[in-house]
């Protein structure tokens, strides 16, 4: 038996109507009832909802992940150029002053007034560069490989008790018989002391 056939329009209220009714936690069947349709057909109703929550779900994280690398571009650009200015040549401007008597002759009358001699040295020198700011580099280099999957899977080292017992030449079927024996009997009281 098929449900009734809805213009695109009307099946398109019907799925809204039943996403709002699932999402409050309704079950399928008094969904059907609500919608005047068959539960087979809010199954596909809600089949073609999980179908289009997934993609809005993929799109979203698409749009973050280039949203994140787009911010980590930006302050990778920003600390190298921290980082090239950091290196630039340093010049400091030291000005000395020293209080000095300036001897005027006026006529016949020597004149003694207060002055000041100024001595300005400049000095460059040369900058190694902030290694800070080649760390916040490497962040963002890492930051990214990991939003883009770029590192290799991370390889677990399994480990055999099996292979390990019948190694040192025991059995290991002997061993979980034992082991089982020794947790019966000390759940029934007979363990020994």
């Amino acid at each position: 038996m098929t449900g009734p056939r809805f213009s695109k329009h009307a099946r398109e209220a019907k799925i809204a109507e039943c996403s709002a009714l699932y999402l409050s936690g309704r079950p399928q069947i008094e969904i059907a009832e609500k919608l005047s349709v068959t539960q087979q057909q809010v199954s596909a109703y809600l089949k073609t909802l999980q179908e289009r929550w997934q993609a809005q779900a993929a799109e979203a994280i698409d749009e973050r992940r280039a949203r994140e690398l787009a911010r980590i571009d930006q302050v990778e650009r920003a600390t190298w150029e921290a980082w090239t200015a950091s290196r630039a040549d340093s010049l400091t401007t030291v000005l000395r002053r020293k209080a000095t008597t300036v001897n005027f002759k006026m006529g016949e009358q020597l004149i003694e007034l207060p002055g000041e001699d100024r001595e300005l040295t400049e000095t460059v020198r040369g900058q190694a560069g902030d290694p800070r700011f080649l760390t916040i580099i490497m962040q963002c280099v890492e930051m990214r490989l990991k939003i883009v999957g770029g590192f290799a899977p991370t390889k677990l080292e399994v480990y055999d008790w099996r292979k390990e017992a019948a190694e040192l030449g025991l059995d290991p079927d002997d061993l979980v018989d034992d082991f089982f024996s020794k947790v019966t009997d000390a759940a029934s009281g007979d363990a020994p002391e």
